[in-house]
């Protein structure tokens, strides 16, 4: 039986967000904050380095939710690579940016929600310049457009692609060597799109309408396969 990782999996990823119930005084948020610094600190298993757009919390009340409580949507991090969103709280430091700015930072695992510990610059060591889908890197003469963005449940990480003009009207056949080249299996395909699975990502190829400024997309979810299969079984 395969999982959707829309909740089982995106909440271990995401330190237990926990459900949405009625509306409650917010809870205090059990993060850790520190001083405005930059300085890398150690890691271990209760932490990772996330980079991402910094963006409102969703959570308005009830567990998760709070004061100076955010996401990075997307994100992509050193040990989970590329989610949908993760939540943290805590970042009460100057060196906080505008919403809406990719940052990098160290997280820590807290209740309920990862914790601030510091954030990371360009240059600095472990700084990702750019969220990319798990295992698979587009052909030559193709590039992303624009910063990928991520569905309402922080779950899917879609990107515009753009191949070229001649090659965008048939994404499928023009991505179809790279996929193949790079170890995913083409799994389902319908009207204008094709699905490739490899390991525990699913990623969906949509063909664009063609009209001026609309491009070709990907999307990226993932998926748990349970019961003792193996990773690559079914799709999705």
């Amino acid at each position: 039986m395969r999982l959707p990782l829309g909740g089982a999996m995106a909440a271990i990823l995401l330190a237990a967000c926990g459900s949405v119930g009625a509306p409650v005084p917010a809870p205090v948020v059990n993060t850790p904050t520190v001083a405005a610094t930059t300085a890398t600190p150690a890691a271990n298993v209760n932490n990772d380095l996330f980079c991402g757009e910094l963006s409102p919390n969703t959570i308005a009340s009830g567990q998760g939710s709070g004061p100076n409580t955010f996401e990075l949507r997307p994100t992509t991090s050193l040990r989970t690579g590329t989610v949908g969103s993760v939540r943290f709280g805590g970042w009460i430091t100057p060196d906080r940016p505008a919403l809406g700015t990719y940052v990098c930072a160290w997280l820590v695992r807290g209740a309920p929600i990862f914790g601030f510990q510091s954030r990371v610059l360009a240059g600095d060591p472990g700084y990702i310049a750019a969220i990319l889908p798990n295992g698979f890197a587009l052909p030559q003469g193709c590039a992303y457009v624009g910063r990928p963005t991520s569905d309402a449940d922080g779950v899917a990480v879609l990107w515009k692609v753009d191949c070229g003009t001649v090659p965008n009207r048939s994404i499928r056949g023009t991505l179809a060597p790279a996929f193949t080249q790079q170890g995913w299996v083409s799994c389902a395909s319908g009207l204008a799109t094709e699905v490739w699975r490899k390991d525990t990502s699913r990623l969906t190829v949509l063909e664009g309408s063609g009209a001026a400024g609309e491009y070709p997309s990907l999307t990226q979810r993932l998926y748990l396969t349970g019961g003792g299969g193996p990773p690559n079984a079914g799709c999705p």
